[in-house]
This record gives structure tokens, sequence and C-alpha cells, in this order.
């Protein structure tokens, strides 16, 4: 019996421990989690204050007014006059009248304003209308004297120098001008002779094919172009030549652009203008002339006057 009762306390005394073990963990378990609980609410108080603390507000800004305000003149009142010693019941319709002055003379402004521009309007539009007046011929110069035209006579003379036998008036013009430099009066007769152009032929096509081209060639290459019926067709030329070096110039122009040309020679009858200078009483006297024209640049030559 007194080994049971001693079991007894033994087992007693094992569940006092173990009960006193239990509180004391208890303890420390709670003392943990309020330890966590104050760090945790340090981390946000330093993280967060605004979570804490409310946030103080900020005073108002005050709103600008975006109402801007317009300056009114106010005509000038004129100068008041000194007062005149009239009876007090004058004295205010005076006033009224005075201060309705200023107003008066500013409407009689505008409404002269007003009818000056539109009187401006008016002419304006007048002057557009109104038909351009023809300009007044201007005063003709002083008529210039004409210069001296070349003697179409045969000189006189047992010889004469031929400066040249011209187809191009211009070529005439500058024959002129070199024979006046030597000192001479130049003649001038026409011949007629038969001359060796250059043709540059395109093709042969139908009549209407034919003009046709020759209209859209004389628009986009020359206006020499022309068409002549042969016995094959209507053929179609881009231009007739006396030298033959300038028929091959233009032809190389306008291979470049595209057209491929055949030379074909022709003879033409042609009047052409034969410059004439100088009466010499001998050949010899002749011929000096020749040498001087030929320095000059002329295609000089003696000639016998019949």
């Amino acid at each position: 019996m007194q080994r049971r009762s001693g079991e007894n306390n033994l087992k007693m005394l094992g569940l006092k421990s173990l009960y006193a073990d239990e509180r004391g963990d208890a303890k420390r378990i709670v003392l943990i989690v309020v330890l966590v609980l104050v760090l945790v609410a340090a981390v946000v108080f330093l993280l967060f204050p605004d979570l804490i603390s409310p946030p103080t507000s900020e005073p108002a800004k005050p709103v600008k007014s975006t109402i801007q305000r317009k300056v009114v003149k106010l005509p000038k009142k004129p100068a008041a006059k000194p007062a005149e010693s009239k009876p007090a019941a004058k004295a205010g319709v005076e006033d009224k009248a005075v201060a309705a002055k200023p107003a008066a003379k500013k409407k009689a402004a505008e409404a002269k304003a007003v009818k000056t521009k539109a009187a401006a309007v008016a002419a304006e539009k007048k002057a557009a209308v109104k038909p351009k007046q023809a300009p007044k011929p201007a005063a003709k110069p002083a008529a210039k004297p004409a210069p001296p035209t070349p003697a179409v006579s045969a000189p006189e003379g047992p010889y004469t120098v031929t400066a040249g036998a011209y187809l191009m008036s211009s070529s005439v013009t500058e024959a002129d001008k070199s024979v006046k430099q030597l000192g001479y009066t130049p003649y001038h007769s026409t011949v007629k002779r038969d001359i060796e152009v250059t043709r540059l032929k395109e093709g042969t096509y139908s009549e209407a094919e034919a003009r046709a081209r020759v209209v859209q060639y004389q628009r986009e290459f020359t206006k020499e172009a022309f068409v002549m019926k042969e016995a094959a067709g209507w053929t179609v030329y881009l231009g007739s030549y006396v030298g033959l070096d300038r028929a091959r110039v233009y032809a190389d122009q306008l291979y470049a652009q595209g057209l491929r040309l055949t030379e074909v020679k022709a003879v033409v009858p042609m009047s052409l203008t034969l410059v004439r200078f100088g009466d010499f009483p001998d050949q010899s006297a002749a011929e000096k002339a020749v040498a001087k024209a030929k320095a000059a640049g002329l295609d000089a030559y003696v000639s016998k006057v019949k």
C-alpha cells in the first residue's frame, strides 16, 4: 500500500511539473507575439507615418482671377467755363446741356468717320469699274536719216571686185559691212544659179500621215520641216541646207534626239545676191583690192565689167 501511494505521489509530482512547463511555454509564446507586434508597429510608424498621423492640410492657394478688366477711356470733359451770374433756375438746365455736349460730339465724329469710310469704298469700286483710258501715244522720236542703201547698178570701170554671192540676207549685210570698212561702196545685183543642196529625209508616207508628221516635227524640232510629193509617195524632210557641213551638224543633233535621217542631194535654182565694189582701170589694181578683201574674210575675186 505504501508503495502504491508512493507511485501516486510521484505521478502527481510529474503532472505538476509538466503543467508548470506548459504554463511557462505559453507565457513565452505570448511574450514573443507581443514583441513581434511591437516591432511591426514600429516599422509601420517609420515607413508609413501618414497612416498613424493624418496629413496636415495645406492652406488653400488663392485663385487667380482670369477676368481682364477693360479700361474705357472717357472723353475729356471740356474745361468748365466761368460761371456767369444767371438765375438759379437756368443753372441746372445749362449743366445738363454741357454734360450732353461731349456725347453728342462723339456720336457726330463716329457718324462722320462711317460716312468717310463708305465714300472711300464707293470711290474704290467706281475706280475699279471705270474703264482705263487708252495711254497717250508716246512722242515719236525725231526721224533719223536712213542709211545709204547699196547701189543696184553695176560699176562703171572696166574691172571690179566681186566680194561674194550670198543666199541669206544676213550674209549680205555682213559683206556690206566689210566692204565699207575697206573704204568702198558695195553694189548689189541678183543672179539665178543652180545650187546643190542637202536635204535631210525622215521618211515616205501617205499624204495624211506625212502632213501630220510635219506638223509634229515643226512643233518639236524645227520650223524648216516640209513635205514633198514624189513618185514613191509623200516624203518628209527636216530641212534643206546649201552647205553640207551645216546639214550634217543639224543631222547629228536630231540623231541625239532619236531621229534617223538620210542625206539627199538635190540641185535647186536659187536667186543669189552678188556684192561688188570698186571701179578699177586695170586688172592689177583690182587684184590689189582683192587681196585686201580676202584679208578681211571675203571670198573675193576680180570681175570684168561688161
